[in-house]
C-alpha cells in the first residue's frame, strides 16, 4: 500500500480521482483499489454511453477491477438525469446501478431536460 498526502490526483482513460490524501492498494500502474479522503474527495467517470458520472464525499473507494465506486460521508453522486445524496452511495460502473443507505435518509432527484 502506498500512502500519499497533499493535492492528490490520479486518472485513467475514463476516470479521475482528486482528494487531499490517498491510499493506493496494489501496483501503482494498475491499482486494485484506491481510497481517497478529502473535503471533499471527488470522482469523475465516463459511462459507456459517453455521459459523465461524478461523486463527492469525505471518503471514496474506487474498486477498479470490480468497477465499483463507494462514496461515504456527506455523499453525493450524479449521473445523467439522476442525483442522489445520503451518507453512503455505491455506484456499480459496469451495471450502471446506484445503491444508497443513510441514517438521515436518502434524497433522490430526477432532473428534467
Amino acid at each position: 500500500m502506498l500512502n500519499l498526502e497533499g493535492n492528490f490526483e490520479m486518472r485513467g482513460a475514463d476516470w479521475r480521482l482528486t482528494a487531499d490524501s490517498a491510499q493506493v492498494h496494489g501496483p501503482v500502474e494498475d491499482p486494485e483499489r484506491l481510497v481517497i479522503l478529502g473535503t471533499p474527495a471527488r470522482v469523475s467517470l465516463i459511462r459507456r454511453n459517453g455521459e459523465r458520472a461524478s461523486g463527492t464525499g469525505e471518503r471514496i473507494t474506487y474498486w477498479r477491477r470490480r468497477e465499483l465506486v463507494e462514496v461515504d460521508g456527506t455523499a453525493a453522486f450524479a449521473t445523467g438525469d439522476l442525483a442522489v445524496t445520503s451518507s453512503k452511495i455505491i455506484y456499480d460502473v459496469d451495471k450502471e446501478r446506484l445503491e444508497s443507505v443513510g441514517d438521515e435518509g436518502v434524497t433522490v432527484v430526477l432532473r428534467e431536460h
